[in-house]
């Protein structure tokens, strides 16, 4: 049991490293990446900024350092990136990153290049990635819709708007671990949940699963 009276020690923790970016923008999102990274030791791991920076945290003889590995610089100056998340397309590291301007630009890390982007018609506010099915996308946008997509194929598998469901932006989304259930929240104080198994869908992801339908711009 605790009072209000009673008192606690203080407990100062140090930050490891302290990153100061370029840019000088705000940092709306990070995201560290789950995935083993082949060739490097257990506790080495890859994180990235919204701007989009990609850092390597890395543990050598009991010592640790954070490394600046890849930055990308949006075509559009007015862009903005406010969520980035990380996936895997069969064995390749994928992080995505989508903002402002409504697109969601796929980046393959280990061939440091760009894939065919996801473009919306509001701005991105959050993504998020099935874990159990790496290639679904689940995006919220602030002209009060929620997407599915199959990030690899570049395919919209669905689009969850309409009169009944969110009537302002929305802000929040997640999406199960197999893919199956989307979650979404925003400005209305509404929070809806999709179901992925409708026909439609079923047969869209029948298609993505042909392949990717695009590779690079």
């Amino acid at each position: 049991m605790s009072s209000d009276d009673e008192t606690y020690e203080e407990e100062r923790f140090q930050c490891e490293h302290i990153i100061t970016e370029s840019h000088e923008k705000a940092a709306y999102g990070i995201s560290v990446c789950q995935q083993t990274i082949p060739g490097e030791n257990e506790e080495t791991f890859l994180f990235a900024t919204c701007a989009i920076c990609i850092y390597k945290y890395d543990v050598v003889d009991k010592k640790s350092s954070v490394q600046l590995i890849q930055s990308y610089c949006d075509s559009d100056e007015k862009e903005y990136f406010y969520d980035c998340k990380w996936t895997t397309f069969e064995n390749n590291i994928i992080v995505a990153a989508g903002g402002l301007r409504g697109v969601v630009r796929i980046i393959d890390v280990a061939h440091k290049c760009h894939l065919k982007p996801l473009r919306h018609l509001g701005s991105v506010n959050q993504i998020a990635f099935a874990s159990g099915r790496s290639t679904l996308m689940a995006s919220c946008c602030s002209n009060y819709a929620v997407f599915l997509w199959d990030a690899e194929a570049a395919l919209c598998l669905a689009n969850f708007v309409g009169p009944d469901q969110h009537i302002q932006g929305v802000l929040a989304v997640d999406i199960n671990h197999e893919g199956t259930f989307i979650v979404s929240g925003g400005l209305d104080s509404t929070v809806c949940v999709w179901s992925t198994q409708e026909k439609g869908i079923i047969e869209n992801m029948a298609i993505a699963k042909l392949g990717p339908l695009f590779r690079e711009f």
